[in-house]
Parts: C-alpha cells; structure tokens; sequence
C-alpha cells in the first residue's frame, strides 16, 4: 500500500489496481464561509488532476475541511458516479456532485469498494460519540485494507474507549492516521472542535495496538494546528510504544505488513 498525504486529514491510500481518498480539501472553503482565521496556510499536496484512478471517496464527517462540495465536485470531474461513503449526515452534503452517496448507517462490517480494496468503519467521539437517526455514527474513522495491508484513518475524534475497542477488533492495523490538534479554550471560542493532544493521541494508539502514528490535522490552519515540536516532546515524555512518522503534503509513504 501507498499512502499519500494531500494534507489536514486529507490522503489517499492506493494499491496495485486502485486506491480511496478519504476527506478531500483542495480549496479554501472554510475561509470562504467563516472567515481568515481558517484560510490555508499551504497548499494542497497535490489537486485533483493529479490523482489516480479512484474507486470512491471516503468522508469522516461532516464539518467543511473534511466534507467539501467544491472539493468532491472537483474528483467528480474526472470520475463521475464515483462513490462516497460516510455517514449519513456527511454524505447529504455532496448529493449535488456527480456521485452516488453511500450512507453508512448502523455498520461495522467491511465494505469491499474496489479490487482488493475493503474499509470497516469505525466510530469516533469529536467530541463525544453521536448515533444519527439511521443508527449510524455522525462521526466515523476507517480501517482500510488495501491489497491485505491494513491502516487506520481515525477522522476527527477525541480518546473513547468504544473508538479504541473498534481499532483494535480490525487487528492487525499497521498504522495510524491520528488528529493532533488538541480541544481547548481558545479555539472553543472560534466555534472549533478539536480533537486529541499529541499525548492522548499516543496513548490511544497504544492502547488500540497500532505501532505506528502519522500525524494529522496539525498542519493547515494557524488557530487549529500543532507543532512537530509538541508531539515530539509528548512521544519524548509519556514513554508509549508507538512510533511517529511525518508527512509533508504531497510525500508518499509505503506501508507492507499483509494481514496473514
């Protein structure tokens, strides 16, 4: 498996013959809608002309810089009818593109979306768990297995034993896409929800099993970012297994360890 981080939780994640791309954001949507404060601080690691032949789309949840219209009308573009998959309450937002919706509602089975490609949703708290009226998960994350290699894509969420208990029923999962930007004061202020600390974010991929950490959600706005030097004080300090790996949008990472 490759995966290649378009950035904030934005990636995709591609085998021999076809690939996902969970939460698109290429524009600046969140600037257009509620202000500066949220206008980008780099750009995407790659636009959607660059992109590789996709089977569907992956949406966690619906906030702007996860479920964005422009960005699904974009991949769209080039891949009409393509399928987006993700919670109910998310995937009503991109109805309009050329797409057809797939809402989770109460799964926890493995979906097969491509040739060798299956995701498991997994649920998650941002900031406490939520179940929509279709008994879905307004908040999800994903394991996605590609080509027998498993990861996980936690979404926005914050530390729940039920989040940690569904990573760890998809085991063997080599790594971790995990939110670093952590829930405060200040950004509560901004109406942002935030999610995990460095520290807790390290703790829960203990505990969930995962050996390994990418950090995500840290990188694109200044009011609701983090530094590598906070997470690596926090790996440095709290003594946990995982070990962390960064990536800047645009690089590529090769990820092998098949399930048995």
């Amino acid at each position: 498996m490759h995966a290649t981080f378009i950035g904030q939780s934005s990636l995709v994640l591609a085998g021999l013959d076809g690939a996902v791309l969970i939460d698109p954001y290429f524009f600046d949507t969140c600037a257009d809608r509620h202000g500066a404060h949220l206008r980008r601080l780099r750009p995407p690691g790659m636009t959607p002309a660059q992109l590789p032949r996709l089977d569907a789309i992956l949406i966690t949840h619906e906030h702007d810089d996860h479920a964005d219209p422009a960005s699904v009308r974009a991949v769209a573009a080039r891949s009409p009818g393509i399928h987006v998959i993700g919670p109910g309450s998310a995937v009503e937002i991109v109805r309009g593109a050329d797409v057809q919706i797939r809402p989770l509602g109460d799964t926890s089975d493995w979906i097969v979306v491509g040739p060798g490609i299956r995701v498991r949703p997994t649920p998650a708290a941002h900031p406490s768990r939520e179940i929509l009226s279709d008994g879905g998960d307004r908040w999800c994350g994903f394991v996605v297995e590609v080509d027998g290699v498993r990861v996980w894509h936690a979404g926005d969420t914050s530390a729940h034993d039920e989040v940690i208990a569904a990573a760890r029923a998809a085991a063997p999962v080599r790594l971790a896409f995990l939110p670093v930007n952590e829930r405060n004061h200040a950004r509560e202020r901004l109406g942002i929800v935030g999610n995990m600390s460095p520290r807790e974010a390290l703790a829960l991929a203990d505990d969930a099993g995962v050996p390994r950490v990418v950090p995500v959600h840290w990188d694109l706005f200044a009011c609701n970012g983090a530094s590598r030097a906070e997470v690596e004080a926090a790996h440095a300090a709290c003594g946990c297994q995982a070990s962390v790996t960064w990536m800047e949008p645009g690089e590529t990472l090769e990820i092998d360890g098949a399930v048995p």
